[in-house]
């Protein structure tokens, strides 16, 4: 017999925020809204990287008190081919990844010009490349994976020389109608230094960095404008579009937090 979220502990008041009408960070006019600002993250429902409130209103901290579970970690899988996915509080599925390429990034912080909210997953980024070819970055620049997301999202400057490499620099298009016509593009892979300081490849082919539409596969990067209050400068934010191809855990029992990467296994049902 199953049960509802109310029977199986406890549920203090919660905050629940719905975003409508997001605009991509700027109007028509060319103006910047923030739209995005009001996304409060309180720790509720979703899972940010630090606690903001107190007492802890994080659905794991509740699970923890209650004793329905001992260790903080989220685990995430999700499959396209089999339309599902699923997150696991507490721990992790070890059917659904290959033990041996799971590989964890500690959380960094005031890596960037300016440094990203306190919420994100944000981990360092080494180096990017189309093809052959670097994508020229700052500095320092700062990988966020968000289960919130779906595209690749970011620095207007990494985003436009990310898509000005994929496409040379527009004599491809952006959009196309079947996949057949993604045989030219090339691959993007991003590399990342793991908690050993190890060096790890991350490779996604064409087929998987443009996004299904009904009418169209559409590259799946987006700019996204700063505000007062929210930074993108010197960032680049993944979403299910990368997170799709990988099992992934958020661990908070380290110091710092971490983040992990593995390999799916090949599921048929």
């Amino acid at each position: 017999m199953s049960k509802t979220i109310q029977e199986l502990f406890a549920v203090p008041e919660m905050r629940f925020l719905e975003a409508t009408g997001l605009i991509d960070g700027k109007n028509p006019d060319g103006t910047f809204n923030t739209n995005w600002d009001d996304l409060v993250q309180d720790g509720s429902l979703a899972f940010p990287s630090e606690r903001i409130a107190n007492p802890s209103t994080h659905i794991t901290d509740l699970l923890i008190r209650q004793k329905l579970i001992k260790n903080k970690i989220v685990s995430f899988w999700t499959s396209r081919e089999l339309n599902r996915g699923e997150v696991i509080l507490g721990g992790l599925d070890q059917n659904k990844f290959k033990a041996e390429t799971l590989k964890y990034f500690p959380l960094v912080k005031e890596v960037a010009v300016q440094d990203h909210a306190d919420d994100l997953w944000t981990i360092e980024l080494v180096e990017l490349k189309v093809g052959g070819k670097k994508v020229q970055l700052p500095d320092t620049t700062v990988f966020a994976l968000d289960t919130g997301s779906s595209r690749f999202k970011g620095d207007p400057v990494i985003i436009k020389n990310i898509t000005g490499l994929i496409t040379e620099n527009g004599s491809k298009p952006s959009s196309v109608a079947t996949l057949s016509e993604l045989g030219t593009y090339p691959d993007f892979t991003i590399t990342l230094k793991d908690e050993q300081g190890k060096l790890i490849k991350y490779t996604l082919t064409a087929q998987q960095y443009f996004q299904q539409f009904p009418d169209s596969l559409r590259l799946a990067f987006h700019k996204l404008y700063p505000t007062n209050s929210s930074t993108t400068s010197n960032m680049l934010l993944a979403g299910s579009i990368f997170l799709d191809q990988y099992f992934t855990v958020f661990d908070y029992t380290t110091n710092p937090v971490r983040v992990g990467i593995a390999l799916k296994k090949n599921l048929t049902k």
